[in-house]
């Protein structure tokens, strides 16, 4: 089978250290591709200060750095109970891709897919043009599932991203964890546009469980369909923590509902969980939506413990213009 193919290595299971190393090459794989590691699995990775110049093309699970890790029955966003979990462990720091990654889904500019214990990703960068015909879309990770947690520090992404269907993000796609995932000072410069799509945000597309957002900032402009905003454009059932943060860019939900300058939608299956957003700032309108388009919050419901929003010392200065009624 035409699969697991990286630029250094194409799958390993042992720990694996990469440092001080530049790759120019072109990586093209059928399932799993990436830039330095194609496949890891059960494994401890830690890639430092390295570059990708090169491009990287696969089917499934591509990224400028490591395509993928583990896997689930069917290959799609699953609940807790249905991932397979895996031991892996990623530490990744002061990296940069600048090379394009294409393929259908699961695509970063750094990782494809995630799926183990934790992740760590500090100082890195994508530069790369990101493109993919599926779900699953990031400009650092296109999809993390099965994490117990992850975290981004001083990440940017300034490489643009095209994506045709869900899940879309200037730096993690989707997440779908019951346990933290953290965004400290991170950053989207460029439009993602993607007007047909629904969970289109700045920052992050989708996140279950704990969300926690510190200093993040996006200025470019985000248009997708249902649940689109400048920096998370849903988070569900555990909770939220987004502070300091500001979006600049015009976010579009293109005649769908819930849209925002922050966030998008909040939704609890139960827990009744605590959402506040303190001293964030949005400056980028707000248009073309029907229904559940706010400044700074669009949406939170759920019908049994939909949890406690708080939203404080906060500033809208962008323009509100829909043609519904909400």
């Amino acid at each position: 089978k035409d699969s697991d193919h990286g630029g250094l290595i194409g799958w390993t299971s042992g720990k694996t250290t990469i440092e001080n190393v530049i790759m120019e090459g072109t990586v093209c794989s059928g399932e799993s591709g990436g830039g330095f590691i194609g496949y890891i699995v059960n494994a401890e990775a830690n890639i430092t200060n390295s570059i990708m110049r090169g491009e990287v093309s696969a089917q499934n699970n591509c990224g400028g750095f490591i395509g993928n890790s583990g896997t689930n029955a069917q290959g799609e966003l699953k609940t807790q109970p249905e991932i397979i979990r895996e031991n892996t462990v990623f530490n990744i720091s002061n990296c940069k891709n600048y090379g394009s990654v294409t393929g259908d889904k699961y695509v970063g500019g750094i990782v494809g897919r995630a799926t183990g214990n934790t992740v760590t990703i500090t100082n890195s960068t994508n530069e790369g043009k990101i493109t993919a015909n599926n779900d699953f879309i990031g400009g650092i990770i296109g999809g993390i599932e099965g994490i117990n947690s992850s975290k981004f520090e001083n990440c940017t992404n300034s490489g643009t991203i095209t994506g045709k269907t869900w899940y879309i993000g200037g730096i993690v796609g989707a997440s779908n964890n019951d346990g933290n995932i953290t965004f400290n000072n991170c950053k989207n410069t460029v439009s993602i546009s993607s007007p047909t799509n629904n969970y289109v945000g700045g920052i992050v597309g989708y996140a279950k469980g704990k969300t926690m957002m510190n200093n993040c900032v996006n200025t470019g402009n985000i248009s997708g369909a249902q649940y689109t905003a400048g920096l998370c454009a849903w988070i569900q059932d555990d909770g939220c923590e987004i502070t300091n943060c500001l979006n600049t860019g015009t976010v579009s939900t293109n005649g769908q509902s819930n849209g925002a300058g922050i966030l998008s939608t909040v939704e609890s299956q139960a827990n009744n969980p605590t959402w506040k957003i303190t001293n964030c700032v949005n400056t980028g309108d707000i248009k073309n939506g029907v229904s559940a388009i706010g400044g700074i919050l669009g949406y939170m419901g759920n019908l049994d413990g939909p949890g406690t929003v708080i939203i404080s010392d906060c500033i809208n200065k962008g323009n509100i213009a829909v043609s519904g009624n909400d």
